[in-house]
C-alpha cells in the first residue's frame, strides 16, 4: 500500500522486541499481521486506490482473456460476426466465475462484510470496467456478469499479483529445531487485510528434518527440486489431455461417425480424460517427490551451516542467471544478501551488502552496535 516493508519491519522491531515475547514463531507471525491491519497509520484514500488496483487488474485480466477467446474462435471457423462476441465474452467470464467460487472466501471476511464491500466498492468497479474495456462496448448482462466476478475476486482467498509476502523464521526460546511461517497480502481491504492462510514449516524429529522453500520467482528452485521445469511439467499434462482427446475422436471417425458426432462423444468423454489427467498428475507428483526431493532434503538434513548458506546462495544466483538470460523481466539480481539462523548463535549473516560504502559511514556502525547493545 504505497510504504516501504523495511520501514515497517524496524518500525515494529523497535515497537515490541523488548517487551513482547511469544510462545511460537506462528505467534510472532500472527502478531505481525495484526500489527500490519491495526497499528500502520492508512486513510480512505490509501484503502481506495489499493482496492481500485486490486479491482483493475482483475477486469484487465478477463478482458484479455476475453480478447484471447474471440480471436481464437474467429480462427477455428474463419469467420465471426461482432454480434457474437458477447457470447464468447459471457462464457469465459462464465468460467472465471465458477472458479472463483470454488476457491474459499477469505478469512478475514465475515459473510455480513460481503455485501458490504459489494456497495462499499460499487463505484470503483464501474469506473475500472469502463477505463478496462476499450473498443466495442459489452452488453449490460456482460457487464453484470464482470460485476460479479470482480466482487468474487475481492472476497476470495485468492490474491492479486501486487500481493506482497512476509516469511517469519527462528526458534522458540524451548525449541531446539526451527519454525518457519509465511503468508502473502493484498493490503487493506473494507478496514481488513487481506491475506492468505499462514503457511507452516516445523522442523521436527516427527515431521520433515529439513525443507527448503523458495518464495516470488520459484521455478529455478522447483526445477532443482523437482528435477522438471514446473511450466513444461504443466505443458505434458496438459498434451496429454489433448493427446487422449485426439485419440478419442480418431477412434470415433474409425468406427464411422462423421466429425460433429466424434467431437460430441469427445465432449461426453471429458469428466473421464479429466479424472485421467488428474491421476497422471497425482502419480508424476509422487514420483517427483519419491525420486527427486526427497533424495536432495536427505542431504540438506544433514549439511553443516557454512554449506547450508552456499546452497541457498547458489539457488538464488542460479534463478539470477536464468532471468538475465531470459526475456522475463529481471526481478533477481545483484549481490546477494546470506544470513544463517541457528539456535547456538542465533541470527548470523553470512555475506551483506549496503547501499553505502561502510568505511565513510562509522557513526552508522557504532549507532547501531548500540542499538543491538540496549536491545540485548
Amino acid at each position: 500500500m504505497g510504504l516501504p516493508m523495511e520501514v515497517l519491519v524496524k518500525r515494529y522491531r523497535r515497537n515490541f522486541a523488548n517487551d513482547r515475547k511469544f510462545n511460537n514463531v506462528r505467534e510472532c507471525a500472527e502478531h505481525f499481521a495484526n500489527y500490519l491491519e491495526s497499528d500502520v497509520p492508512y486513510d480512505q484514500r490509501n484503502e481506495s486506490e489499493n482496492v481500485e488496483r486490486i479491482i483493475f487488474v482483475a477486469v484487465q485480466s478477463i478482458f484479455r482473456r476475453m480478447q484471447n477467446a474471440f480471436f481464437s474462435r474467429m480462427i477455428q471457423v474463419g469467420k465471426l460476426l461482432p454480434s457474437k462476441a458477447n457470447g464468447i465474452y459471457q462464457e469465459v467470464v462464465g468460467e472465471e466465475i465458477d472458479r472463483l467460487t470454488s476457491i474459499e472466501g477469505a478469512e478475514c471476511f465475515t459473510s455480513r462484510q460481503l455485501s458490504r464491500i459489494d456497495r462499499r466498492y460499487s463505484a470503483i468497479v464501474d469506473k475500472c470496467i469502463e477505463t478496462g474495456f476499450p473498443g466495442p462496448r459489452v452488453t449490460g448482462g456482460t457487464q453484470d456478469a464482470i460485476r460479479r466476478l470482480v466482487r468474487l475476486a475481492l472476497h476470495r482467498a485468492e490474491l492479486s499479483k501486487f500481493r506482497t509476502g512476509i516469511v517469519v523464521a527462528g526458534f522458540r526460546e524451548d525449541e531446539i529445531c526451527p519454525t518457519l511461517c509465511s503468508f502473502e497480502m493484498d493490503g487493506i481491504v473494507h478496514g481488513k487485510l487481506k491475506r492468505s492462510k499462514l503457511d507452516v514449516v516445523d522442523i521436527d524429529r516427527g515431521g520433515p528434518g529439513a525443507d527448503i522453500r523458495a518464495f516470488a520467482q520459484r521455478e529455478m528452485v522447483e526445477r532443482f527440486l523437482q528435477g522438471v521445469d514446473p511450466a513444461y511439467d504443466q505443458y505434458v499434462q496438459n498434451r496429454l489431455e489433448d493427446a487422449m482427446k485426439d485419440f478419442a475422436s480418431i477412434i470415433f471417425q474409425g468406427q464411422g461417425l462423421s466429425e460433429g458426432e466424434a467431437q460430441s462423444k469427445v465432449d461426453d468423454l471429458a469428466p473421464t480424460i479429466s479424472r485421467m489427467k488428474e491421476d497422471f498428475s497425482q502419480r508424476s507428483d509422487e514420483h517427483k517427490e519419491g525420486e527427486f526431493k526427497h533424495n536432495v532434503l536427505n542431504m540438506v538434513q544433514f549439511m553443516p551451516n557454512q554449506e547450508l548458506a552456499m546452497l541457498a546462495e547458489s539457488l538464488v544466483d542460479l534463478t539470477s542467471l536464468k532471468r538475465r538470460m531470459s526475456a522475463e523481466r529481471e526481478t533477481v539480481g545483484g549481490e546477494v544478501d546470506v544470513a544463517i539462523i541457528s539456535k547456538s548463535e542465533g541470527f548470523v549473516w553470512i555475506k551483506r551488502k549496503h547501499y553505502f560504502p561502510q568505511e565513510l559511514n562509522p557513526r552508522f556502525f557504532r549507532r547501531h552496535y548500540k542499538a543491538e547493545r540496549r536491545g540485548a
